[in-house]
């Protein structure tokens, strides 16, 4: 006959899968638990950034309306600039290709001889013709040669002379035509400005 007997201490075995089965659900909930956190830090952060990006994508719209405020603005006033330019171009171009009838009458009295009396002056933007009378034929020569050193004559034509008596007196008659220079070639070359210059120090210094 054979008798066994259980020597091991009621509950110490128990108490040791107890102790594993704990363990185990300890690791499972700290998993859990940092799973969870997990998520929730990437959640956090993951609306943080979209906070920004919204917040950077409002400051990006804002920028946007104002460069283009901005734009426009400058479109105005820049077609107001243009439009302005095109005024002053038209200007300058009706100054330029005026007449020199003010550059003819300045210039009159020092290139006209003492001698000679001018009858009529006919202008047009290409030339002038001056006709008029001289005690002699040399005074007209002289005229033509004082008048073709004026800035606004561009060549001077051999003068027309006739003859004729007047109060019993024989006096040349003459027409003389001259070519004159546009206005744009008398401001271009300052010959002008320098000679009306020179003329009003010549008036205040005699």
């Amino acid at each position: 006959m054979v008798v066994r007997l259980d020597l091991r201490i009621p509950g110490k075995g128990k108490s040791k899968i107890e102790a594993e089965s704990g363990l185990s659900h300890y690791l499972v909930f700290a998993a859990a638990a940092l799973f969870l956190f997990t998520v929730l830090a990437v959640i956090l952060l993951g609306s943080w950034k979209i906070y920004e990006l919204q917040s950077e994508k409002k400051e990006l719209q804002a920028k946007n309306r104002a460069a283009a405020q901005n734009l426009e603005i400058m479109d105005t006033e820049f077609s107001r600039l243009k439009k302005e330019a095109e005024k002053m171009d038209k200007t300058l171009a009706f100054m330029l290709g005026d007449m020199p009838a003010i550059e003819v009458l300045a210039q009159l009295d020092t290139v006209l001889p003492d001698g000679v009396t001018l009858s009529s002056l006919a202008m047009t933007p290409e030339k002038v013709v001056f006709k008029g009378i001289a005690a002699k034929e040399e005074e007209v020569m002289k005229f033509v040669s004082s008048l073709s050193s004026v800035p606004f004559a561009l060549s001077v034509e051999v003068p027309a002379v006739t003859y004729e008596m007047i109060s019993g007196r024989r006096v040349t008659s003459f027409s003389l035509e001259c070519r004159m220079r546009t206005m744009q070639e008398i401001q271009e070359t300052g010959a002008f400005s320098s000679r009306a210059a020179k003329t009003s120090s010549e008036d205040v210094n005699p």
